[in-house]
């Protein structure tokens, strides 16, 4: 709930080619907020946004420079062999105690879907941000 004496700010950021809309109460980073309103459009949107798209060849996904957090749910409807296998890609899956921890990571979200992560926010927050800081360290 906001209070009274709080004014949103709201709008609509671009974010790989869709709209997304936004609002910031109070100070601090900008959260991304939906509403429930509005998230058959949304979906409406990303399951429209790479029809037509190849996918990406072991090449594409081996090139990424940044560090990389996999995440999926555990009955998501990217399979979870499917997500390792990016993980193996990017450099995972390897005995961190004496290789020492990979920068591109895995998380699976138990008891979600591709979709429900978007209502778990402090678990995913969680995890974003202990990714994060990580890198940062």
């Amino acid at each position: 709930m906001t209070s009274s004496a709080t004014t949103a700010t709201t709008g609509y950021a671009p974010v790989n080619g869709l709209q997304m809309y936004y609002e910031v109460h109070g100070s601090g980073g900008t959260p991304l907020v939906l509403h429930p309103e509005r998230l058959q459009g949304l979906l409406d949107k990303l399951g429209a946004f790479d029809q037509g798209f190849p996918g990406w060849s072991d090449a594409d996904v081996e090139g990424i420079a940044a560090p990389t957090l996999i995440t999926v749910g555990d009955c998501d409807m990217v399979r979870l062999e499917h997500a390792v296998r990016f993980l193996r890609l990017r450099g995972g899956d390897v005995n961190g105690d004496f290789d020492g921890v990979p920068a591109s990571q895995l998380a699976v979200f138990p008891g979600t879907t591709h979709f429900f992560g978007l209502a778990r926010t402090a678990l995913v927050l969680d995890v974003v941000l202990g990714f994060l800081d990580a890198l940062a360290e």
